[in-house]
């Protein structure tokens, strides 16, 4: 797999972290810390699948 399909993927995660971060601050979440990287979890994981798939059909049609 490209080394730049893992930069994209956390830095998708790091920047939905910090924006979830601040979400869950201001609307006085009891764990923001938690939920915060739960949700960047689940954006990394679709950003990585998402390029991986393009990758795999990219791999079939040659």
């Amino acid at each position: 797999m490209n080394e730049n399909h893992w930069k994209y993927s956390v830095i998708a995660g790091i920047i939905t972290f910090v924006l979830a971060l601040i979400f869950f601050v201001i609307i006085h979440s009891p764990s923001p810390f938690i939920a915060g990287g739960m949700v960047a979890f689940i954006i990394f994981e679709i950003f990585f699948y998402h390029f991986h798939a393009r990758e795999r059909d990219k791999q079939k049609l040659m």
